[in-house]
C-alpha cells in the first residue's frame, strides 16, 4: 500500500512465476493474520459487506492476476479518504472487470458444490466427501455445511489442493493441508 502511495506500479502474485521481469524489484510479504483481520474489517466497514464478499470470491480463484486486481480495486475504492462502496460497478476499469468475471465463476462453482457434495460414512462414523473443484471453494462452502450438519463429524477433501475442510461435532470448522 505504501509503495502505491509513492506512485510505484505494484503487482501482487500469490505464487512466484518462473520468469522474472527486468527492472523490477521483488519483495516477499509474509502472511500476517492480525493485519489481514484489520484489512478485512476496513473493507467491510468502508466499502460494505457485498464488496468484501465479492473480493473474497475473487481471492479464491486460480487467476494469476487476482492479487493485482484486488489491490487496484481497493486503491480505487479507498482513494482520497472517501470510500466508494460502488467501486465494483466501474466495469470500465480493467481490474474491476476482471474481478467481476472471476468472482462470478467462483460463485457459480461454489453453488454447484453446495448442491452436489455427497458424503459417505466411514467406519468411525465420520462423514467424508472428496471434491475436485477448479477454485479454492472450501472456505466458501464451509458455513453452509457447518449450519446443516452442526452435530456431525465431517470432512470435505479438496483433492486438487490437498486441503481438508474439517468439522468436529459441535465445534468450529477449520481447513488443514
Amino acid at each position: 500500500w505504501k509503495l502505491g502511495n509513492c506512485g510505484t506500479r505494484v503487482e501482487l502474485c500469490v505464487e512466484m512465476s518462473g520468469q522474472a521481469e527486468l527492472f523490477s524489484q521483488y519483495m516477499v510479504i509474509e502472511a500476517d493474520r492480525e493485519k489481514a483481520a484489520k484489512v478485512a474489517g476496513t473493507i467491510q466497514k468502508r466499502l460494505g459487506q457485498e464488496v468484501y464478499e465479492q473480493l473474497c470470491y475473487a481471492a479464491c480463484s486460480t487467476d494469476e492476476q487476482k492479487g493485482t486486481c484486488i489491490y487496484y480495486a481497493l486503491r480505487e475504492g479507498l482513494s482520497g479518504g472517501n470510500a466508494n462502496p460502488r467501486v465494483l460497478e466501474n466495469l470500465r476499469n480493467p481490474y474491476i472487470l476482471k474481478i467481476s468475471r472471476i468472482q462470478l465463476a467462483v460463485w457459480h462453482e461454489m453453488h454447484r458444490f453446495l448442491g452436489f457434495v455427497r458424503f459417505r460414512e466411514l467406519s468411525n462414523g465420520v462423514l467424508f466427501s472428496v471434491i475436485c473443484p477448479d477454485y479454492a471453494v472450501l472456505p466458501l462452502i464451509a458455513p453452509h455445511f457447518a449450519d446443516r450438519l452442526p452435530g456431525e463429524n465431517w470432512v470435505i477433501y479438496d483433492e486438487k489442493r490437498r486441503d481438508a475442510l474439517v468439522h468436529p461435532a459441535g465445534g468450529e470448522w477449520y481447513i488443514r493441508r
